[in-house]
């Protein structure tokens, strides 16, 4: 292969990491949204009624939860959109290699860090699982009222 289909090679494979982020970027940013929304409405739909101690903190743990997965979600989208400007640091720098050099180039990739895995798993955690707590509460609210 010459130089120019190689610089096409490269571009189509920057392009198609970068597609791949963007749907996930555009994921996190639903998520950040709903979430956000659903936090407020609990906020405000809280009872202002003395009741039970045990029942406010079964409260408290789906409010936390969806907080948590809130602002997991939120660091995991600030990670995700630096990740098209890494590709292209990373695409500049072989291609910069492969014309210079005249050598084969070798498969871009641009890893997630590890802080992103981690949001992203508990983020898909803790959302569900303030859905179920949530569950739980209102079951409780409708036994005792």
């Amino acid at each position: 292969m010459n130089n120019e289909s190689w610089v096409k090679n490269l571009q189509k494979l920057t392009d198609i990491t970068n597609l791949a982020t963007e749907r996930q970027i555009g994921f996190y940013q639903n998520i950040l949204v709903a979430g956000a929304s659903i936090l407020g409405i609990l906020m405000s739909l809280q009872s202002t009624q003395t009741s039970c101690l045990y029942i406010r903190l079964v409260f408290l743990l789906p409010v936390y939860l969806l907080l948590s997965g809130v602002l997991l979600a939120a660091i995991v989208l600030h990670d995700l959109s630096s990740l098209p400007g890494q590709v292209q640091k990373a695409f500049a720098e072989e291609l910069r290699k492969v014309l210079h050099k005249d050598i084969n180039p070798n498969p871009i990739s641009v890893p997630k860090k590890k802080r992103t895995i981690r949001c992203e798993k508990w983020c898909l955690i803790s959302l569900p699982a303030s859905l179920f707590s949530l569950v739980i509460y209102t079951a409780l609210c409708l036994t005792i009222y």
